[in-house]
């Protein structure tokens, strides 16, 4: 793994925090049986969807494969392999 996706494994872990807690809100507010907090439970829940939508990104950013894989005792000047 490289540093950059290292930071975006912390940052997509840390986001988990604040994105669940938002929805957790947002869906007590919007079951709730009174109608005047209703609107407000809407809002947390588009928080609550837009941070962990951010936290699946960085989780994305992290783990997808990035450069072709490398070939055992090649160097980084030697050209690549020829197809087979």
């Amino acid at each position: 793994m490289k540093a950059g996706q290292i930071i975006c494994l912390i940052v997509g872990l840390v986001l988990l925090l604040p994105g669940g807690c938002f929805a957790l809100f947002g869906i007590g507010l919007v079951s709730d049986s009174s109608d005047n907090m209703s609107g407000a439970g809407w809002m947390l829940l588009g928080i609550a969807l837009a941070i962990l939508a951010l936290a699946a990104l960085m989780f994305w950013v992290a783990f997808r494969k990035t450069g072709q894989p490398a070939v055992a005792g090649a160097k980084p000047e030697d050209p690549p392999p020829p197809p087979s």
